[in-house]
């Protein structure tokens, strides 16, 4: 997995350093992104709501996301959901819709900003401020 991953950010760094072309690294940075969500399944590791933790609450879901733009929200081994999520590296954020969802699915809708990533183990963490005001952070890990 590491050389998978190596590999490619071996070149991206390389292309980087030789073109100061912000849309070149913009696109080679949303690739990037977009290849460590979609090579992945995941888990909801950490899920805060306004200091509460409900991680407890998708402990039987899993989420596959696909470069077509579709994301999965998997229960007990079941599709239960079909969402859409987009990413923009410009603004660091991932915006996510399961429009038929119910709780608590439907807490995955909005624009999520990116706080932190990580590889081995690979991890996503974002947070979300709703228009209540209302703050969620979230960490999803690689399954």
């Amino acid at each position: 997995m590491i050389k998978k991953i190596f590999i490619p950010l071996l070149l991206v760094v390389s292309v980087i350093s030789f073109c100061g072309c912000k849309k070149v690294k913009d696109k080679i940075v949303e690739s990037l992104l977009m290849k460590l969500i979609t090579d992945n399944a995941w888990i909801v590791a950490n899920f805060n709501e306004d200091g509460n933790n409900i991680t407890s609450d998708f402990g039987d879901y899993s989420f596959e996301f696909y470069d077509n733009g579709r994301v999965f929200a998997i229960k007990n081994g079941v599709q239960e959901y079909i969402g859409t999520w987009s990413p923009n590296e410009s603004s660091k954020t991932i915006t996510s819709n399961f429009p038929n969802a119910t709780e608590p699915i439907n807490k995955f809708n909005g624009v999520w900003y990116i706080t932190n990533t990580g590889l081995n183990p690979n991890y996503v963490e974002a947070k979300l401020t709703t228009d209540d005001g209302e703050v969620l952070r979230l960490r999803l890990n690689s399954k």
